[in-house]
């Protein structure tokens, strides 16, 4: 486990709104990067096929230099940081904020692995104890899938032997 101890690991804020609009048409995409200063990446999540509504559900994640700058602040005026990146997001897509039915923002602190890790997995066969996450392999879901994988391998190893 020393070797977990030894890593340099650099993590990355995230700040997402979420927000449900009404009377609003579908578009024919199931997300959209953005190259801009606060917002990066926003998902119709309606296009998974996992909600039964006429409602257009967003999933609006902001830049990493907005979060890094917010970070700290955002808790204390949630409605002024939302209403600045839905105002933002608007006027990237068209939409209008008086169509807004829900909206929440969340933030992590350590939400993103800012480069990829020497370690897949740990697993400590004395203490039956294994370590795996998506900080260890990267920023995506799919790296901690990876770890998890990774780990799942190591103590199939120890009990087959």
């Amino acid at each position: 486990m020393k070797e977990i101890s030894k890593l340099k690991v650099y993590m990355s804020p995230n700040i997402t709104v979420m927000a449900v609009y009404k009377d609003c048409k579908e578009l024919p995409i199931n997300s959209i990067k953005f190259n801009d200063k606060m917002i990066s990446w926003a998902s119709q999540e309606n296009s998974k096929n996992r909600f039964k509504t006429n409602k257009i559900l967003w999933t609006i994640q902001c830049s990493e230099i907005f979060s890094e700058k917010i970070i700290n602040l955002f808790k204390k005026n949630k409605n002024k940081y939302q209403s600045l990146v839905l105002k933002r997001f608007e006027s990237l897509m068209g939409y209008r904020t008086k169509k807004i039915i829900f909206k929440n923002i969340h933030g992590w602190k350590y939400s993103r692995n800012k480069s990829t890790t020497t370690l897949k997995s740990v697993w400590n066969n004395k203490y039956k104890l294994g370590i795996c996450a998506d900080w260890l392999r990267g920023p995506n879901g799919e790296d901690a899938w990876l770890s998890a994988n990774s780990l799942f391998k190591d103590i199939k190893k120890t009990r087959l032997s």
